[in-house]
């Protein structure tokens, strides 16, 4: 086998290996972060929508998705990588 075939199909693998484990990593995140703070999210909605709170009524459910936002966003640029 041609040592260019050679390096070719290394090149390949490891772009295979690295897609399925940027894809491995995104499955994880949205199973384990799909539901989590839905429930903060519909309280909060229906606080303001149905009860008529206002906003610093619900800060602690909007606080909570803030540092959600912070943590996901840290963690998706460390993980993945575009380019």
């Amino acid at each position: 086998m041609p040592l260019a075939q050679v390096t070719s199909q290394r090149q390949r693998e490891a772009e295979l290996r690295r897609t399925l484990r940027e894809v491995r990593i995104a499955f994880i995140l949205v199973v384990v972060c799909a539901p989590i703070f839905l429930v903060d999210v519909l309280d909060a909605m229906r606080g303001v929508a149905i009860d008529g709170l206002g906003l610093w009524q619900v800060w602690q459910e909007l606080a909570m998705l803030a540092g959600w936002l912070v943590v996901s966003s840290a963690v998706a640029v460390k993980l993945f990588r575009f380019g």
